[in-house]
């Protein structure tokens, strides 16, 4: 039942996202919520547009994964205020694209798309004085208005605040105290490493998803479930060593107790709440 969920899922995003960027009513759509979520002052469903200029809001045990044209995934946690500061995507004219977005406070797991693939430095992810650019897929990015914390969970980012810069790749974190400009990389504990995005499988692989509808090219690394290659399969298996390769074998994981898949869950074999963890 669990893959059979998957695969409808999958037809679905085919169906939404095969027409091209350019006939997009708007910059992006929400995909999955829970609870309370707005986009500016209007509370969100989904299918809700996204436009560039937009402030994404998640309240308590709430959270949005938004998908951008490009296949860009804007998964916000709880509590969290992201600005999508600027965002244009042409295929057809790559020197125009840009995708801006700003944590205003909050969490933010955020999956490239074909902007990035194209070009990364069209790419800038701000929080507060601090401004996050990639050479990668994906991260998770926290800033409580102190510090910004970004785990690093495929590619290469970069952390820069006045003069300082620092460099995380995957299984790192950079740790910036967003006043000063001090920080450090440091290896993310184990413990602490993100898995699945809020809204389960959808955060890594609707970016590959998308860029594939579109006859693009993957974001380079880009991840599917427990942060291993997105090869379409769930990796969170007794065969994955966590090195961020797909070790093959993958299981289908066991249904939950009410035979319900745990469609949003940050584990697909879990049905705790998708704020834990991550």
């Amino acid at each position: 039942m669990y893959k059979s969920v998957i695969t409808g899922l999958r037809a679905m995003v085919a169906l939404l996202l095969l027409v091209s960027a350019q006939v997009w009513a708007a910059d992006g759509v929400v995909r999955s919520l829970s609870g309370g979520v707005l986009v500016n002052s209007t509370s969100a469903v989904v299918g809700t547009e996204v436009s560039s200029g937009d402030m994404l809001s998640t309240g308590p045990s709430a959270w949005v994964v938004v998908v951008m044209s490009d296949g860009t995934v804007l998964n916000l946690k709880s509590d969290t205020k992201v600005e999508v500061s600027n965002y244009v995507y042409n295929a057809s004219d790559s020197a125009s694209n840009a995708s801006d977005v700003e944590i205003a406070i909050g969490t933010l797991r955020y999956v490239s798309g074909l902007i990035a693939e194209t070009d990364p430095s069209d790419i800038a992810i701000r929080a507060g004085n601090t401004t996050l650019g990639l050479r990668g897929s994906e991260s998770e990015t926290n800033y409580d208005g102190v510090r910004v914390v970004t785990k690093v969970i495929s590619g290469n980012w970069t952390s820069t605040n006045r003069n300082n810069t620092y460099n995380a790749g995957g299984g790192q974190q950079m740790d910036v105290d967003d006043a000063t400009g001090d920080g450090e990389t440091s290896s993310t504990p184990a413990g602490q490493r993100p898995t699945g995005g809020q809204g389960g499988q959808e955060t890594g692989e609707l970016a590959s998803q998308n860029a594939s509808d579109r006859g693009g090219p993957q974001p380079a690394g880009a991840q599917d479930d427990a942060g291993t290659q997105a090869d379409g399969d769930d990796d969170s298996d007794a065969d994955d060593d966590g090195d961020g390769e797909d070790d093959g074998g993958d299981t289908e994981p066991p249904p939950p107790a009410d035979s319900q898949p745990p469609v949003f869950s940050d584990d697909p074999a879990s049905t705790s709440d998708p704020n834990s963890g991550g």
